[in-house]
């Protein structure tokens, strides 16, 4: 199977080719030097980033849509192309279609159905590259692919899923361009790719493709609210996605897809699966902002959160007498629209990102301050997502719930359940573990000199903050 596999993606770089671009694959000293020093390797390593981010349609699936395309004859195309996805896979068949029909000069309808719970900034990034979107009233990506497979059945469109074996196939050219770029440099060799894993769609491609070969693969995902492929591993059987936790890298809230788990299960093809914790992926996001002089989105930080600083990684060194060892990760996707998007979470569930004076403390830091009113655990997205957009902020945010909670550690604290104590007639918030330490601050009232909550602020390593406080008023 692997070998009928190298062929088809080698044929399907030579399909693609003139369609996609040839993204770049550097070498980066810095996350080398990181990678080599936290996890503490005894081999130094070379971290090259394979910029998929820089694909037309902002990330890798682009190769596996146009690829898919090009193998339709004209009475599929024209029938219309139906999907089902709220991410890059949609915005991926809508891009590729709009760039065949102005090559060929006929229309290729696209039909993306869309959960309820999509954002309007992603159903208007498929609108704007073409694409019809259907919005049902299921909150699942069963229900949606029900829909689809109704839909095509009844109308007569070409369903085309993210897991379709033309799809993987041309995405896994992202990774035989990489080994080939490896190659022609003087290190002459690819000794490891690191893959963030949600549906398994790269995954499984990059371990059919390098099946064989002296190149070990590996996966990547978050350790809450993901794919748990690594628990997978671990039990033998595949499990359910992770529906309690909630992570920032919101494309890779899926579960992998049965065809691809019975692939990835063995390690003649995956070496291992690495999750990361939201810590993780913010720092990677940081570092690859600093690289790259531009945010991308949080899930295709993953891969390198994980050869920075996953410790199990070191299990996976080479034998073999050499210095260094070659990683490479491969950068998903660009910057989604984060800004967008944590404000329609926001309206969605009630959270209210309301900005307030700034407030600058003792040592003359100043933060930016956001209300946030009562939601759910969307608030540790929504933070999340604006602490990476805006690094070198400050941030000072404030809960007014009394109950207030979150289910999973954020990056810039470990909590507890806080507990509450009465202090002068108002609520005082506090947490059961703090990551470094705390300082207590107070709003008050010019008029009144009146405070109208006591905050703690929670510091960790990287000078965020959390407040937790009572509404001021």
């Amino acid at each position: 199977m692997a070998n009928l596999f190298k062929i088809e993606v080698a044929e399907a770089s030579a399909r693609i080719q003139g369609y996609v671009r040839r993204t770049s694959c550097v070498f980066s000293p810095r996350l080398s030097y990181l990678a080599s020093s936290r996890v503490g390797l005894r081999k130094k390593i070379n971290v090259f980033i394979k910029t998929e981010n820089e694909q037309i349609a902002g990330s890798f699936k682009y190769r596996g849509a146009m690829n898919k395309l090009l193998k339709l004859n004209e009475n599929q195309l024209r029938a219309g192309l139906i999907t089902y996805s709220t991410g890059n896979h949609g915005v991926a068949i809508a891009k590729a279609a709009m760039d065949l029909m102005n090559e060929r000069g006929y229309d290729i309808p696209v039909h993306v159905v869309v959960n309820q719970s999509s954002l309007e900034s992603k159903r208007s990034k498929l609108q704007d590259n073409g694409a019809q979107t259907i919005r049902i009233n299921g909150s699942s990506m069963i229900d949606c692919r029900t829909t689809a497979h109704a839909r095509a059945t009844e109308h007569g469109y070409t369903l085309i899923e993210s897991f379709d074996r033309d799809v993987m196939i041309g995405q896994a050219t992202a990774s035989l361009e990489a080994s080939h770029q490896i190659e022609g440099l003087e290190e002459g060799r690819l000794d490891g790719v690191i893959v963030p894993c949600g549906g398994g769609g790269l995954t499984t491609g990059t371990a059919l493709l390098l099946n064989g070969s002296s190149t070990s693969v590996f996966a990547a995902e978050p350790l809450v609210g993901g794919a748990r492929l690594a628990a997978s591993l671990l039990q033998g059987q595949l499990c359910e996605r992770d529906m309690v936790g909630y992570t920032c890298a919101d494309g890779l809230r899926t579960s992998v897809w049965e065809s691809n788990w019975q692939v990835l299960k063995s390690t003649d093809y995956l070496k291992a699966c690495f999750p990361v914790t939201e810590g993780q992926i913010s720092d990677a996001l940081r570092e690859l902002r600093e690289i790259l002089g531009r945010p991308i989105e949080p899930s295709a930080a993953v891969g390198l959160a994980a050869a920075l600083y996953h410790p199990d990684l070191r299990a996976f060194e080479p034998q073999e007498e050499v210095k260094t060892w070659n990683i490479a990760v491969i950068l998903t996707g660009d910057r989604n629209t984060c800004c967008r998007s944590v404000l329609e979470l926001g309206l969605q569930s009630h959270v209210q990102l309301v900005p307030l004076p700034s407030y600058t403390m003792e040592n003359k830091v100043k933060f930016r301050v956001f209300f946030i009113g009562q939601g759910g655990r969307e608030h540790v997205l929504a933070i999340t997502l604006l602490m990476t957009l805006y690094p070198r902020w400050r941030w000072l945010i404030a809960y007014p719930r009394k109950d207030w909670f979150i289910p999973e550690s954020p990056p810039w604290a470990r909590t507890g359940e806080p507990e509450a104590e009465e202090n002068d007639g108002h609520t005082e918030q506090t947490t059961g573990t703090i990551a470094t330490g705390v300082v207590d601050a107070l709003f008050r009232d010019k008029g009144t000199n009146k405070h109208g909550g006591t905050i703690k602020i929670l510091i960790n390593e990287m000078m965020y903050c959390c407040v937790l406080a009572r509404h001021c008023v």
